[in-house]
């Protein structure tokens, strides 16, 4: 008889509350960027306060950021943008009708003043375009018929 309780306690033993979890951990690393707010960081999102219409710098260029399908995304909510730096130029002369984006929350105005593309320069009275021969002869047509 002791030849079968002495197994059956060693299965109960090894079998009762004793658990084994295993569990696999990822590591990720982060990192943290810290730009000069008097030049653009690459991957960043800022509000264009002269057109209110969020940007997008990839690096290279700015990018409107519309939110409609096959368009560039808005920015992800709950975080803090800034007025694009000094020197900003936007990357189309498209401005959505006032109040189609809201400011990021919490936004303060920077009253700079907007950039070197917003101008009141007025054509030159006698039209014409100045090719270098003052002819005021008109530059040929973009390629293909477009604008």
């Amino acid at each position: 008889m002791l030849r079968f309780l002495l197994p059956l306690a060693a299965l109960l033993v090894v079998t009762s509350g004793c658990v084994v979890r295993t569990t696999r951990t990822v590591r990720t690393n982060a990192a943290v960027v810290v730009c000069d707010p008097a030049y653009p960081c690459s991957g960043s999102y800022y509000w264009d306060e002269w057109r209110e219409v969020y940007v997008y710098y990839d690096g290279y260029r700015y990018i409107d950021c519309t939110g409609r399908p096959g368009e560039w995304p808005l920015p992800p909510a709950g975080v803090v943008y800034y007025a694009p730096p000094a020197g900003y130029v936007p990357p189309s002369s498209w401005i959505p009708p006032r109040g189609t984006y809201l400011p990021p929350v919490g936004y303060v105005r920077h009253n700079r003043a907007p950039p070197s593309w917003v101008h009141d320069a007025r054509p030159v009275p006698g039209g014409g375009y100045n090719n270098g021969y003052n002819n005021g002869s008109y530059p040929p047509p973009p390629p293909g018929g477009s604008t």
